[in-house]
C-alpha cells in the first residue's frame, strides 16, 4: 500500500512548480526537505508581497500560505492572488495554527481550497498537496474539455446558423422563383400545363387555356379526359398513339395536330414536352407548352397556294419565252439571210459604180458614193452586232481550261497595234474555266476601245489581273481621253455612243456584248475614270461559278 501510495505520490507531483510562502524559516525548511524526496520544485518566499512577484513569474501548481505574516497577512495575499487573471486559478492552500471556525471561513471566502493547522504533520501535508495538485490537474483538463467543447458547439452553431441562413434564403429564392414562374404562366399567351402521369391528371393549367381551348382552366382541372374531347376527329388515331408511346416513357419533343374550340372554330395548335422521371427512370409528370399556330398554318396554305399559282405562271411564261426564243431564232435568221443578203447587193453595187463610172462624178458625186459605202458597212456591222448579242446565252458554249497568258497575246496580235500605241501584260494571268471565243470577245472590245479612242501621241494600254478572294479581278488600263462619270454608265447600254459615228465608226454594241459575256459568267463590270487622265475598264471572272 505504501509503494502503491508513493507511486502515485512521485507520478502526480512530477515536473510540478510548489511555492511555500512563510515568515518563519523553521517551517519553510521542514516543507522544502521533506518534498525533495519528490521530483517537484519548490520556490519560497518569506513574505506575501514577495509571494505575489513569485507566483506571478512562475505560475507555480500550488500554493502553500500562512496566514500570520507581517504587512500583507496570509487573507490579503490570497485575495490579491485571486483578483490576477494569471494567477487566480493556481489552488491555495492556508498554513496555520488559528483553528477557530471564523479564520477557516475568512481562508475558503479568501478564496483557498484547503486549510492545514499547525503543527504541520508531513504525511497530511504530503496528501492534501497531492490530493488538490491532482484535482486541479483534472479540472485544467475538464476546463479545456469544455473549451474544446463549446469552441466545437460555438462552430456546430454556427453552421447549423449558416445553413439554416442559407436555407432560408433558398427557400425565399423559391418562393421568389415559383412567383415569378408564375406570374410568367399566368401573363404568357400559350396554354402552360403539368399533368400527372400515369393518371392523366391536370395539376397546372395557365389561364391561356381559356383562349386557346375556350374552357376555362378548373374545367381542364374537373375533366382529365377533355383533352380528348376537343382534339380533332382526324388526329384522334396519332394523338392515341402518342400517348401510348408516353406513359412507355417515349414521347417527341414537339408535335402539331388540330382541336376544335369550344365555340366550334378548327384550331392548329403545336406542342413541345418535356417528359419528367423518378429516380427509378420512369414518367411521373409531362410538362409542356402549348401555342396556337392557327395564323402561321392559315399563311403556309396561302404561301402554298400562292407557290402552285407562281410555278403555274412560270411555267405558263416558260412556254410564253420558248415561243419568243424561236421567234427570236426565226428573226436572227430572217437579219442574217433576208437583211444582209440586199445590203451586200447594194455594197457591191456600189463598188462596182464607183469603179465603172467613178470618173464621171465629179467630187460631191464620189463622196455621196464613199457614204452610200461606209453606211452599208455601217448597218451590216450593226446588223452583226445584234446577232452576236443575241447569241450570247442562247447558244450553248464549248467550255474548256483557258490559260490567258497563251490566249491574250494572240487576241493583241491579231488587232495589230498601231506603232504609236504599246499594250503590255502587267501580271500573271491565271487559268479559267470558259469559251474561248466569248473570253476573245471580252478582251477584244475593252483593248479595241482603247485604240480607238486613244488621242495621245503615245498611248499606253496595260492589261493586269489580281487575286480577289472568290474572284478574279481584271483590269484594262489606258492613257486615252478618259470618261466624264455621268456616262459610266451609260455606256454599257446598247447602241450607246459617245462620239458621233462619222468621226469614229462605232456600232455601240461592244461594250454591251462584254457586260452580258461577263454577267453570265457571275461576274461584274465596271469603269473607273477621269476627264483626260484615262480609263480604267475593271471586270471580275469567279474562280468557281454555276454560271459556267
Amino acid at each position: 500500500m505504501e509503494s502503491m501510495l508513493q507511486h502515485l505520490y512521485h507520478s502526480v507531483l512530477q515536473d510540478k512548480v510548489l511555492l511555500l510562502i512563510d515568515d518563519e524559516p523553521m517551517n519553510l525548511d521542514m516543507l522544502a526537505v521533506y518534498l525533495k524526496k519528490y521530483p517537484v520544485k519548490i520556490l519560497v518566499a518569506w513574505d506575501g508581497k514577495s509571494g505575489l512577484d513569485k507566483a506571478q513569474r512562475a505560475h507555480p501548481d500550488l500554493i502553500l500560505l500562512d496566514i500570520m505574516m507581517p504587512e500583507i497577512d496570509g487573507f490579503e495575499t490570497c485575495r490579491m492572488l485571486k483578483t490576477r487573471v494569471d494567477t487566480r486559478d493556481i489552488p491555495v492552500i492556508f498554513m496555520t495554527a488559528l483553528t477557530d471556525i471564523e479564520h477557516k471561513v475568512r481562508a475558503f471566502q479568501a478564496g483557498a481550497v484547503d486549510y492545514i493547522t499547525k503543527p504541520l504533520q508531513q504525511e497530511e501535508v504530503l496528501a492534501r498537496i497531492v490530493t488538490h495538485v491532482r484535482l486541479h490537474h483534472l479540472n485544467e483538463q475538464l476546463e479545456q474539455k469544455v473549451r474544446e467543447r463549446t469552441n466545437e458547439l460555438v462552430r456546430t452553431n454556427q453552421r447549423l446558423q449558416q445553413e439554416i441562413s442559407e436555407r432560408q434564403q433558398a427557400e425565399e429564392a423559391l418562393r421568389e422563383s415559383e412567383a415569378r414562374f408564375r406570374r410568367l404562366a399566368e401573363n404568357a399567351k400559350d396554354m402552360i400545363y403539368r399533368m400527372l402521369l400515369p393518371e392523366g391528371r391536370y395539376e397546372y393549367i395557365s389561364p391561356a387555356a381559356a383562349d386557346l381551348s375556350g374552357y376555362m382552366p378548373e374545367e381542364w382541372y374537373a375533366n382529365p379526359e377533355l383533352i380528348r374531347t376537343i382534339i380533332h376527329p382526324d388526329w384522334q388515331t396519332y394523338f392515341a398513339f402518342q400517348w401510348e408511346k408516353l406513359l412507355q416513357g417515349d414521347l417527341p419533343p414537339e408535335y402539331e395536330y388540330q382541336i376544335i374550340h369550344k365555340s366550334g372554330d378548327i384550331k392548329w395548335v403545336n406542342q413541345r414536352n418535356v417528359l419528367i422521371r423518378d429516380t427509378e427512370n420512369k414518367p411521373i409528370a409531362l410538362e409542356g407548352i402549348v401555342t396556337d399556330i392557327t395564323a402561321r398554318k392559315q399563311a403556309e396554305e396561302e404561301v402554298h397556294r400562292l407557290n402552285v399559282e407562281l410555278e403555274q405562271r412560270v411555267h405558263e411564261r416558260t412556254a410564253e419565252l420558248e415561243v419568243a426564243n424561236n421567234e427570236l431564232q426565226s428573226f436572227a435568221y430572217i437579219v442574217s439571210h433576208d437583211l444582209k443578203a440586199p445590203l451586200r447587193a447594194i455594197a457591191k453595187l456600189s463598188q462596182w459604180l464607183l469603179e465603172d463610172y467613178g470618173s464621171a462624178f465629179d467630187a460631191q458625186g464620189q463622196d455621196m458614193v464613199n457614204l452610200l459605202i461606209s453606211r452599208v458597212k455601217r448597218l451590216d456591222n450593226l446588223i452583226d452586232g445584234i446577232l452576236e448579242y443575241s447569241r450570247i446565252g442562247r447558244v450553248d458554249s464549248h467550255l474548256e481550261s483557258i490559260d490567258l497568258n497563251q490566249l491574250l497575246p494572240e487576241v493583241i496580235d491579231s488587232m495589230t497595234p498601231p506603232p504609236n500605241i504599246q499594250i503590255a501584260i502587267a501580271s500573271e494571268l491565271p487559268l479559267i474555266l470558259g469559251d474561248t471565243t466569248r473570253i476573245q470577245q471580252i478582251f477584244a472590245n475593252l483593248i479595241g476601245n482603247a485604240m480607238k479612242f486613244m488621242d495621245k501621241p503615245r498611248g499606253i494600254i496595260t492589261i493586269s489581273c489580281e487575286d480577289a478572294g472568290a474572284d478574279w479581278r481584271f483590269s484594262v488600263v489606258d492613257n486615252g481621253p478618259g470618261i466624264d462619270p455621268k456616262y459610266h454608265d451609260k455606256i454599257f447600254q446598247i447602241f450607246q455612243t459617245l462620239q458621233p459615228r462619222d468621226e469614229f465608226e462605232s456600232t455601240g454594241i461592244g461594250l454591251t456584248i462584254v457586260k452580258k459575256i461577263v454577267e453570265l459568267y457571275g461576274g461584274k463590270i465596271w469603269v473607273e475614270s477621269t476627264i483626260g487622265q484615262g480609263s480604267t475598264f475593271y471586270f471580275t471572272v469567279p474562280k468557281k461559278s454555276e454560271s459556267f
